[in-house]
């Protein structure tokens, strides 16, 4: 719970100085599961959610 908390604040103070954030959370992976790219499908979704992400950002500027 204080980890859910600890996110949650951190999420709000991004907000708070107008910096884009999204939460996503991936249950049941291990830690850095990311690296795991072409042997997760949870990591190749979420590094693909990441380079959308990026990609969005940076044809605003």
């Amino acid at each position: 719970m204080a980890g859910a908390r600890r996110r949650t604040a951190r999420r709000r103070r991004a907000r708070d100085t107008e910096v884009d954030v999204i939460l996503d959370i991936t249950a049941g992976v291990p830690h850095v599961f990311q690296s795991f790219i072409g042997q997760l499908d949870e990591a190749d979704h979420a590094l693909d959610r990441a380079a959308l992400f990026i990609t969005q950002r940076l044809q605003t500027l």
